[in-house]
């Protein structure tokens, strides 16, 4: 494949649109697309959004919670695909909620994002990784 740095940055253009699924437990998984890179979408998503907040964004004065909610915005729209697992309880902690079983909607990855931080920084994190990206990572899992 010539030069190595190859194998370690270049990304399949089309997966980082199209989105890689990764299973947080059995029976729970995310689709989850690249923010950057090929997905031309999230950004275009972003600066719509910003859009309003420009001078607060370049002042560093934006509010905090505003920011979030911006970021979760877009990555409900762009970048969170699809899922399957989801539960109720995600937004309402509530373990009757357990088999309550969440439509996948802009709407429902919203609040699940609201509500469970920690999944939110993980979805950010992972769809930052280029490594998950890359045709060759995902030809051999698939044993091509």
């Amino acid at each position: 494949m010539g030069n190595p740095l190859r194998r370690i940055y270049e990304t399949d253009p089309k997966v980082e649109r199209e989105g890689v699924i990764v299973e947080y437990a059995p029976g729970v998984e995310v689709k989850i697309a690249r923010a950057g890179g090929a997905n031309k979408r999230f950004a275009k998503v972003l600066t719509k959004l910003s859009r309003p907040h420009r001078r607060a964004i370049q002042t560093n004065t934006i509010d905090e919670k505003l920011l979030t909610d911006m970021f979760i915005t877009a990555y409900a729209q762009a970048i969170v695909l699809g899922w399957k697992g989801f539960t109720k309880d995600l937004i309402t902690h509530d373990d009757k909620d357990a088999d309550v079983v969440l439509d996948f909607n802009q709407e429902n990855v919203e609040a699940v994002l609201h509500e469970q931080p920690n999944l939110f920084q993980d979805i950010q994190a992972t769809s930052d990784n280029i490594a998950i990206y890359r045709a060759e990572v995902l030809e051999s899992d698939s044993g091509n």
